[in-house]
């Protein structure tokens, strides 16, 4: 079992992965996107899973603005909209992220935001960079393959 991990839970051993995991740093794709990660029951055949970081030491306004960031660029792959981004919550009744759902229609106010820049064509307000705009269609089409046949298989 590749990039997956596992916890004790109640005294039994319980599998989990995730995607991708966010921090204030950098974006990890821990998993292909059309591949199955176990992280949240009934969810995990209907869902991305996306990690943010929570520990002392983190930046996390950082954090949050860089998973902002992948959402829109995950939303604009796939053709969809904030109504399909929710939270662990949703899945599972777990308070979480616990840091963010106390802000969280902040939070998919600025995911819109980058989804308009993405829509006006500003790849350089989502990835802070000016990209060759062949390059960035051909990397946003692939992903949008990878998404696609994970939610249609």
């Amino acid at each position: 079992m590749r990039n997956k991990g596992h916890y004790i839970l109640g005294g039994r051993k319980r599998r989990v992965s995730w995607h991708y995991t966010v921090d204030d740093k950098r974006v990890i794709q821990q998993l292909p996107i059309r591949e199955l990660a176990y992280h949240a029951g009934r969810g995990n055949r209907k869902s991305i899973a996306i990690e943010t970081c929570m520990h002392a030491g983190l930046d996390q306004d950082a954090a949050n603005d860089r998973l902002a960031r992948l959402v829109a660029v995950l939303l604009h792959d796939l053709g969809l909209d904030r109504s399909r981004v929710v939270p662990h919550k949703h899945w599972t009744g777990k308070n979480c992220p616990r840091l963010l759902l106390p802000m969280w229609e902040e939070f998919l106010d600025k995911v819109d935001d980058y989804l308009q820049g993405i829509d006006r064509g500003s790849m350089e307000s989502i990835y802070g960079v000016a990209e060759n705009a062949e390059d960035g269609e051909m990397a946003h089409e692939a992903i949008a393959e990878e998404v696609n046949a994970m939610l249609t298989a």
